[in-house]
């Protein structure tokens, strides 16, 4: 089971039940989550899931700080003490290796991850992101897999957009690479040409005479 909770400026907020939902967690996340976790402490494994337009260095400061108390208030020691070190990074920066114990993590590399100290609990804060608290049973592979065809699909109607407006492009490069090739545009042309090799011609004439004077 896992809990989901929506922060106060509408991001989704989830975490595991226990270490075996954790598990779980950690083996399907998307790109698009955020891990948080108490520094030092045992803590639940809270995840923010990012919108489109934001990054690990940039996204909402009301979900992060949601996040904090949400991960503050899930670690049996951590909520005890009046502050607490906090850490987060990207879920494709978690790393599972062999041997580790269930629920337990480490990182990919050590330097892409945030640490915001001296945490303390904000009882407002927690009262209004606990009050959307629901209790579900999601199938992860399933969304995550269901999460990458629609990625797949965006990105190939962004590539058929891509390759119209190249074909327009085209199109209108060659009208206009026909419309100067035309007799009368020609003419214009040489005409336009033949006027301004004479004024050329009579302005070093006239250069010429005055040197010679």
């Amino acid at each position: 089971m896992v809990y989901f909770f929506t922060s106060r400026d509408g991001h989704t907020i989830y975490v595991g039940k226990d270490k075996f939902e954790n598990e779980e967690l950690i083996k399907y996340g998307l790109p698009v989550d955020i891990w948080f976790h108490a520094d030092e402490y045992s803590s639940a494994h809270v995840y923010l899931r990012l919108f489109e337009n934001e990054t690990f260095e940039n996204f909402s400061q009301i979900a992060l700080e949601d996040c904090l108390q949400m991960t503050k208030q899930g670690s049996i020691e951590g909520s005890k003490k009046e502050y607490i070190n906090i850490v987060y990074t990207p879920w494709s920066n978690l790393n599972k290796s062999q041997g580790m114990e269930v629920g337990s993590v480490g990182y990919k590399d050590i330097t892409n991850k945030k640490l915001i100290k001296n945490i303390a609990k904000d009882p407002i804060i927690l009262k209004q992101v606990s009050k959307t608290k629901q209790e579900e049973y999601p199938n992860f592979a399933e969304l995550r897999d269901q999460y990458f065809a629609e990625r797949a699909k965006i990105q190939q109607q962004e590539f058929k957009k891509l390759e119209k407006i190249k074909q327009q492009e085209k199109i209108e490069q060659k009208q206009q690479a026909e419309a100067i090739n035309t007799p009368q545009i020609k003419k214009d042309y040489y005409l336009n040409s033949s006027g301004i090799k004479i004024i050329i011609f009579f302005y070093y004439i006239i250069i010429y005479i005055y040197q010679r004077q």
